[in-house]
């Protein structure tokens, strides 16, 4: 089928009906929960009618927006609303139908690092009695990384507001990410004003559950959105011309999570490259500082034993980090071929020179290639076969590596053709849809838990499920946060 029969003003009034009506008939759970028996029924197979229900519920609402869209670009084409408007409307009802989920899955429970870096650390700061131990408590290092500026985020919440609410803070990392995004997404649209397309189809990639752990772990959105958003704030100065600020944004990005250090290099590659020789050496200083202030402040290396450089691990863990956010079935086979992929492309931009052409774009996807091939040596040999780069958390790299490498090759190939936008929106929106279908349901699984286990922390029974901590400990941390005010369980 050509592209204008796609664009024919019939066609999209057909197409709008259908997904409408499709996308309300599954609204229903209980058509949702037949599609599934009869899937079970004719491929003879057991899919559990909760779980994958909830996956098709999600695709009910992604149909019903996408139909939405049809009729709103069909004004577009009748003429009734310009180009510029019909993209903002779609990126502003997608972000409210990410929303929907978002609002509808966050509790105010605490998982994982949430209680070490957030509760602990307060527990620990209000029994603090000089300054210099409260900066040594800002300062302290959090497994490889220093977190200091997520410490003084929660810190000043905490003082505002008397209490920490995580739930509010789900909702904070997600006004990140969005930060993050559109600003990445406006440094695309300069000089491409007929790609709304392309912008709607990677807003797609972007906005999904795929990487669930660190959508609903307020300590993990605070670093890695934190991280991603300095990052590009810093190469973005520095290419303008820009000497303090993009150093302060990589300071900044550094004491975020542990991977901000990767900006200091990379910044002083660009510089030399760029003939602005006299700046590398305040980069060079400060970041001798960092690395010297961050070796002699460290009272145990214990967090660097694990270290391994087993071959077959490192070299299938770093195309399966960047590949990762494409885990379907948990299988290693999908993500390592992304991954290559976005190897390949970085490959080629270093060839080609794409970082004269593309330098903010080619120094974020450098920064996430060399992010991934850093963790390498801490992460791949706790699972065999480098299989630890499954990892939900990671997704929100993964997909942003995919995006950047999408990007670069629209900046400098004849990708920038309009019927490849339209390929890329498609590609989009079944990878949103698919990860909706696998992956959505296992938030849904996790938010009933979390359900119960808030109401039985209500009545004083700390049960440590999404914890490291151990029974006894968990127990203490969380009676003294709540008898100090720090969390209030409602």
């Amino acid at each position: 089928m050509s592209f204008s029969k796609l664009q024919s003003k019939q066609f999209l009034l057909l197409l709008s009906f259908l997904l409408l009506s499709f996308g309300f008939f599954l609204w229903s759970d209980n058509h949702c929960f037949s599609i599934v028996r009869f899937l079970n029924r004719t491929l003879s197979i057991h899919l559990t009618e909760s779980f994958w229900g909830s996956g098709f519920s999600y695709i009910s609402t992604l149909l019903i927006y996408f139909g939405i869209v049809t009729v709103v670009f069909f004004l577009y084409r009748s003429g009734k609303i310009s180009r510029k408007q019909f993209g903002v409307i779609s990126i502003v009802l997608f972000v409210i139908h990410y929303f929907f989920y978002l609002v509808k899955n966050s509790y105010n429970y605490p998982v994982y690092d949430d209680h070490g870096a957030i509760l602990e650390f307060l527990n620990h700061y209000t029994r603090a009695n000089s300054l210099q131990e409260k900066v040594k408590l800002l300062l302290a290092p959090f497994w490889e990384s220093r977190i200091t500026v997520p410490r003084i985020f929660i810190l000043i919440t905490w003082k505002i507001f008397h209490e920490i609410n995580f739930q509010y803070l789900v909702w904070f990392d997600a006004v990140l990410l969005l930060s993050f995004h559109f600003l990445l997404m406006k440094k695309l649209l300069q000089g491409q004003p007929d790609c709304l397309f392309y912008i709607l189809g990677l807003t797609f990639l972007a906005l999904q559950f795929q990487a669930y752990n660190s959508i609903f772990c307020d300590l993990s959105g605070l670093c890695y959105n934190g991280v991603l958003l300095f990052a590009l704030l810093s190469f973005y100065f520095l290419k303008s011309g820009k000497k303090i600020a993009p150093i302060i944004l990589a300071i900044a990005a550094t004491l975020t999570f542990g991977n901000g250090l990767w900006i200091f290099p990379l910044s002083i590659l660009y510089l030399w490259n760029q003939k602005r020789r006299k700046e590398i050496f305040l980069w060079l200083i400060v970041l001798v500082i960092i690395i010297v202030a961050n070796i002699y402040s460290r009272t145990s290396f214990d967090v660097y034993n694990g270290v391994s450089f087993h071959f077959i691990n490192f070299i299938l863990f770093i195309p399966g980090v960047l590949g990762s956010a494409f885990q379907f079935l948990y299988t290693m086979h999908i993500p390592v071929a992304m991954g290559c992929f976005v190897i390949t492309v970085f490959v080629i931009s270093l060839l080609k020179k794409w970082y004269v052409s593309s330098p903010v774009i080619f120094m974020m996807l450098a920064f996430l290639v060399i992010s991934a091939v850093s963790a390498a040596p801490f992460r791949s040999g706790i699972i065999p076969n480098g299989e630890y780069a499954l990892q939900v958390r990671y997704g929100i790299f993964s997909v942003y590596s995919i995006i950047l490498a999408l990007a670069i090759l629209i900046e400098n190939t004849s990708l920038r053709q309009g019927k490849r936008y339209f390929m890329i929106l498609f590609f989009g929106f079944g990878y949103n849809l698919l990860t909706g279908l696998f992956f959505y349901p296992e938030v849904v699984v996790r938010t009933k838990r979390v359900q119960i286990l808030l109401e039985e922390t209500q009545h004083g029974k700390y049960i440590p499920v999404y914890s490291i901590y151990k029974e006894k400990e968990y127990e203490e941390l969380i009676s003294e946060s709540v008898a100090k005010g720090i969390y209030k369980p409602r």
